[in-house]
């Protein structure tokens, strides 16, 4: 849902006016000029070292020729198909030279392609060079660009991004948000993000979905404070948002590590019984390990027996569960037992 803006709510309008959006902005003002991003190579040494790709290869320039030739011919089959890094910087390059301009959605569908990759600087950089050649950014755009600098741990950028936004009329909604409150806890500034979940809330500022509230969920689990996650799971059901079997796991995980099994127990009951949820193998991959931290052998084999029931296939991490519990039991043999039936399970997949 898109942020609903009262004039300019006052914690938000306080962030622009406190010069903060000036940080990216500055960020903007240090590009260089124009990169031509037709050798990768050349677009790295550009990128000052912030951008360390796993693995790139330049191509012969007849190759890239030809490559572009094609991207010009079929833009969105093109962007549809890109699938390493070298493709969608050629593609953003052949798109940033015609005139008039593609779209913002075709620059949108290179920059994510970007994202998904996890070149996060990288589709940074991009994001930057579409406003050297003026591209008009929307609210996809920002959402991708904060998500990337999220995940980098740069949330002060990505709220940078947000006021860069606001001063473009580009209003957020929970999509925004949620990738904000993630990069606070993935930096563990838990408090920082359960302060804005509760502006949010409280002034109204958007209605968040399951995503955020499972975002807050996880925040809160991260450092033991389940009581709150619980409590936050409950105001789900009276704003009327939907749980998943992810809000839960989170919760059910968090509660076994803390040795809180039976309430683990409980809220799993809860889930199947009262909601309809079904559980799904990290569901049980939690209790089980919760279990055999306490040594309750035959709840393990109960659960795992309804695993079988359910058709539900145990994983890799199941049995390495198992084996590392029986082998700190000194139950050497039936580790063993459960690593061949891994391996004929391997054999006869």
């Amino acid at each position: 849902m898109v942020l609903v803006l009262r004039g300019k709510p006052k914690n938000l309008a306080s962030f622009i006016v406190s010069g903060s959006f000036d940080k990216f902005k500055d960020i903007l003002a240090t590009h260089s000029p124009i990169l031509s991003f037709r050798n990768p190579s050349s677009f790295l040494q550009l990128s000052n070292g912030i951008f360390t790709p796993k693995t790139i290869s330049a191509r012969s320039h007849s190759t890239a020729s030809s490559n572009r030739q094609t991207m010009v011919k079929h833009p969105r089959s093109m962007s549809e198909k890109i699938t390493n890094l070298d493709d969608a910087l050629q593609l953003f390059d052949e798109m940033t030279q015609r005139q008039p301009l593609p779209s913002v959605v075709k620059f949108n569908q290179s920059l994510q392609a970007v994202a998904k990759m996890k070149h996060y600087s990288c589709s940074i950089e991009l994001f930057k060079q579409m406003n050297v050649v003026r591209v008009p950014v929307d609210a996809y755009t920002i959402n991708i660009v904060i998500k990337c600098c999220c995940q980098m741990h740069h949330t002060s950028e990505g709220f940078a991004v947000l006021g860069y936004g606001f001063k473009r009329d580009i209003s957020p909604d929970v999509c925004t948000f949620s990738a904000l409150l993630n990069g606070l806890i993935l930096e563990d500034s838990v408090l920082k993000a359960e302060r804005l979940f509760k502006k949010l809330i409280k002034e109204e500022l958007c209605e968040p979905d399951t995503i955020m509230y499972t975002t807050m969920i996880k925040g809160l689990c991260k450092f033991g404070n389940n009581d709150t996650a619980i409590a936050l799971l409950k105001l789900m059901d009276r704003s009327g948002c939907k749980r998943n079997v992810v809000t839960y796991n989170t919760i059910i995980d968090s509660l076994c590590k803390d040795q809180m099994v039976d309430d683990a127990f409980n809220l799993f009951k809860e889930m199947v019984f009262h909601k309809g949820i079904l559980p799904d193998v990290i569901t049980y991959n939690s209790l089980i390990h919760g279990l055999c931290n306490l040594c309750r052998w035959d709840e393990v084999s109960k659960l795992l027996k309804e695993m079988e029931d359910d058709r539900i296939s145990p994983s890799v991490n199941t049995f390495n569960i198992l084996v590392d519990a029986l082998c700190k039991e000194g139950k050497v043999e039936d580790a063993n037992c459960v690593i061949n039936i891994m391996i004929q399970r391997g054999k006869d997949s």
